[in-house]
């Protein structure tokens, strides 16, 4: 489609036009091609001199339908007239009463404000309806009044002769922009100094523009009032309602099939496995008909996100991977050893499923892969060597006289032979870590040495905060009356066993370095665990039926005889059961010799 203001702009464009295809190889059937025309109609629309309306006949069929009878059928009208939404300015208004009817649990009843809503549809549609056209060089005029529902505004020109006509009518969710040129902006909220802090902030936001605020008091200003007050409630796209774009579901196809391109998997095969998954399944038929079951959660918190295409599931351009392929996904993502944070920055280019950064991290993040080396002191004499893991957040520490190199390798060797060696190593640039001998040892055992920049420790972030936080624990316990050794194991069992904010999940790092917390004296506090014997195997079975073994157990105060021990010799004597202190073990106390001894069962 060409146009021109005159007749030798249009055709100036268009000879443009035509020669453009000519050098490419296009050509025109000229049957189907129209010239010289005063209006064309164009997606049920008439493009004219004057402005753009509404297509007649189109709107013909709009006017002579028959009243909605159910809830599909209102869904269908409301799609048609949603169209004509920009030439008329009450839109929301009318909408309100049938708008009711789409919430969840309404029973469909056609009311008399439905009805009237409906007529005064027919009565608009069929009056004189024009927008004119948008012209860069005339001045814009943006009318806008935002309430706690929404944002109504108008765009439109004001010609030389004063007046204003517009050129869109819109209810929206969102802001407004009108390119990078001077406008003027018209609200009902006066800034001032003194307004709150949010105003503030907008204004600032606003000083990136060209433009001029005109104030207009409320009660004059009901052309974009009205729209941002009668936003009731949000409407989704309904699948009558889908204009110029037949082929929509094909181009959204095409984003799946990009996104499932850099996996070894086929469209074909996620179509297949969605099908075949229960969970998939039911979130999609309910995206069908909006999801409103909190049940289905990690899915229901984006379910505005949700779409089904082709029997995929999508969120917003991700393809959600069933279960099955899930492991596929992570593997191809990890190939190439990318980092956690690339192969989260891939993944949400293309996959989703609930969770996935959490499946990253624990892909790629594994205790003792990166450590953090640092030395703290001198405090009375003595170094400490600080080797921190930078996911777990486990610290080794340990005292030292020296520095030197000789001294940090053979430290880090016995810290790596009771858990292994890292992938990386992560030190200042002091000499003892920088030498020839310190990088032979990275190299040799295949630990990448990572050096921070000379004067700024920030880039060791991790071992220096600890360093700090070591040096002040210390000296508040010693201060305490412990030894240097005892206060260096009890801040250690006290830092492994407390949960940190920094690690995964907030667990101590005890937790995620054995993958359970370790024991201390705060289990004192619980209530002892009961005896409990466990269940005897097949095998244990077979062998007491064998041999006549038969389970003993022995109540307090039961008189039995015991084997008593002495000077090599045994001898049995009389005695009495205590308690029992085991499974098999038994405190016994000895009448003759009034003695208490323990002694197994057998």
């Amino acid at each position: 489609m060409v146009g021109g203001r005159t007749p030798e702009e249009h055709l100036r464009k268009l000879y443009c036009v035509l020669t453009r295809r000519q050098e490419f190889g296009f050509t025109v059937r000229i049957e189907k091609c129209s010239f010289n025309m005063r209006q064309v109609k164009y997606l049920g629309q008439i493009l004219e001199g004057d402005g753009i309306r509404p297509d007649p006949e189109k709107v013909a069929a709009i006017v002579n339908m028959s009243p909605p009878h159910d809830m599909s059928t209102l869904r269908s009208y409301l799609g048609a007239i949603n169209y004509y939404g920009k030439y008329v300015r009450e839109m929301r208004i009318l909408r309100q009463p049938m708008d009711q009817l789409l919430k969840t649990g309404t029973k469909f009843e056609w009311s008399s404000a439905c009805q009237k809503s409906f007529d005064r549809f027919r009565e608009l549609l069929q009056s004189p309806l024009l927008l004119t056209h948008y012209n860069p060089a005339m001045d814009i005029v943006v009318s806008a009044d935002a309430s706690t529902v929404g944002l109504g505004a108008r765009i439109a020109h004001r010609f030389p002769d004063g007046t204003v006509k517009a050129i869109y009518h819109n209810a929206v969710w969102s802001s407004l922009h009108i390119g990078d040129r001077p406008q003027t902006t018209s609200t009902d909220i006066w800034l001032e100094e003194g307004h709150s802090h949010r105003l503030q902030r907008w204004a600032l936001t606003l000083l990136l523009y060209d433009f001029e605020i005109c104030y207009i008091a409320t009660d004059s200003f009901g052309r974009a009032d009205v729209l941002s007050r009668l936003i009731n409630r949000h409407v989704r796209p309904e699948e009558e309602y889908v204009i110029a774009n037949l082929e929509l579901e094909d181009s959204v196809r095409t984003v799946i099939n990009e996104s499932l391109q850099v996996f070894p998997l086929s469209f074909k095969a996620i179509q297949s496995e969605t099908k075949g998954d229960v969970n998939l399944q039911q979130v999609i038929r309910r995206t069908k008909n909006s999801i409103t079951d909190p049940g289905i959660q990690q899915f229901y918190q984006r379910r505005e996100s949700l779409s089904v295409v082709a029997g995929c599931l999508l969120y917003s351009e991700r393809v959600v991977i069933p279960p099955s392929f899930r492991k596929r996904v992570l593997q191809q993502l990890h190939k190439g050893h990318p980092g956690i944070e690339r192969m989260r920055s891939v993944a949400r280019q293309h996959v989703y499923w609930p969770n996935i950064d959490d499946d990253v991290a624990k892909l790629v993040a594994k205790p003792w892969q990166r450590l953090h080396l640092d030395y703290a002191g001198p405090l009375d004499g003595n170094f400490f060597l600080i080797l921190v893991d930078s996911y777990t957040k486990w610290p080794e520490v340990v005292q030292t006289k020296e520095i030197t190199t000789t001294a940090t390798l053979r430290i880090l060797r016995g810290i790596f032979a009771r858990y292994g060696q890292p992938e990386t190593l992560v030190t200042d640039n002091g000499t003892q870590l920088t030498s020839d001998r310190f990088e032979s040892y990275c190299d040799k055992n295949g630990i990448v040495h990572l050096k921070t920049a000379p004067f700024h420790p920030q880039s060791n972030g991790l071992a220096e905060r600890f360093v700090d936080t070591f040096k002040r624990s210390l000296k508040k316990i010693i201060a305490g009356g412990e030894t240097l050794d005892e206060a260096m194991d009890t801040f250690l069992l006290c830092y492994r066993t407390t949960p940190c904010r920094s690690a995964p999940g907030g667990k101590s790092p005890a937790d995620l370095m054995y993958g359970r917390p370790i024991r201390t004296s705060l289990e004192l506090l619980r209530p002892p665990t009961p005896y409990h014997k466990l269940p005897s195997t097949a095998q244990e079975k077979q062998f007491n039926r064998k041999h006549g073994a038969k389970a003993q157990c022995y109540n307090q105060q039961d008189h039995i005889w015991a084997k008593v021990y002495a000077a090599n010799k045994w001898t049995w004597q009389l005695a009495i059961v205590i308690e029992r202190i085991g499974r098999v073990m038994y405190n016994i106390w000895l009448p003759s010799k009034q003695n208490l001894i323990r002694s197994h069962c057998n």
